[in-house]
């Protein structure tokens, strides 16, 4: 699957973020939701699509009791990752793969992680595959593991949807006022494919499907426009 949400590119990571600054809150509230369910002892922690390594990032500093695999199928997210995290991983906190998220957890052993973790992936991949993978974190998840995804959900509500799609168009002019029309024209196109229905990642959907498979406790704990915050029980 192609999961590339940014570019090898550190400029780029950073103007997206400039013109989406609620991008911040966003993977600190994974970090905190781990903290919160974690906070009385260790716990192992896989996450899917880590791409540069920002998610991971405020994990590890969130809570040093955490011991955290990332994997990502982008070489070059996962050199950035290496370099943004070497002193996780010189701490021994910290293991980071090339790998296909659904291809990595067919590999898992049952019952092998208290949580699963991802950050802007799942909704790059069409319904068959993440339907599949959620059924691979249930099963590699221990009993009381949680699954904490913040990604881009389409509202139910079929106008805000469009409201919080028009704003975040809107908001990449930011990257031609900055020499960038290359990446205002990229990320466009990005977002109008992400609108196709069979990569749409809907919320009422979301929430149907890891019903299906048995998660319980299923909340939403964040929400900024385009993106939310889900956390599962299994």
């Amino acid at each position: 699957m192609n999961l590339s949400r940014y570019s090898d590119n550190s400029e780029e990571d950073r103007l997206f973020y400039a013109l989406t600054p609620h991008y911040e809150a966003l993977q600190q509230t994974v970090a905190l939701a781990l903290q919160e369910h974690f906070s009385n002892g260790e716990a192992q922690v896989l996450e899917l699509g880590c791409g540069t390594g920002i998610t991971a990032q405020h994990i590890l500093v969130t809570n040093q009791k955490l011991f955290l695999r990332a994997i990502d199928n982008e070489k070059e997210m996962i050199e950035q990752a290496h370099e943004r995290l070497a002193k996780y991983e010189e701490e021994g906190r910290l293991k980071i793969e090339l790998a296909d998220m659904y291809e990595y957890l067919k590999t898992q052993s049952d019952d092998s992680f208290d949580a699963v973790v991802s950050a802007l992936a799942l909704h790059n991949c069409d319904a068959g595959y993440r339907k599949k993978t959620y059924a691979e974190i249930m099963r590699v998840l221990r009993k009381k593991g949680i699954f904490v995804n913040a990604d881009k959900y389409a509202s139910d509500d079929e106008n805000e949807h469009k409201q919080s799609l028009n704003w975040q168009l809107a908001q990449f002019d930011y990257f031609e006022k900055n020499g960038r029309p290359d990446l205002k024209q990229k990320w466009t196109e990005h977002y109008i494919q992400d609108e196709a229905l069979d990569l749409l990642l809907r919320e009422n959907n979301y929430v149907r499907d890891l019903t299906a498979i048995g998660f319980n406790n299923i909340q939403k704990i964040f929400r900024e426009r385009m993106e939310a915050v889900y956390i599962a029980e299994k």
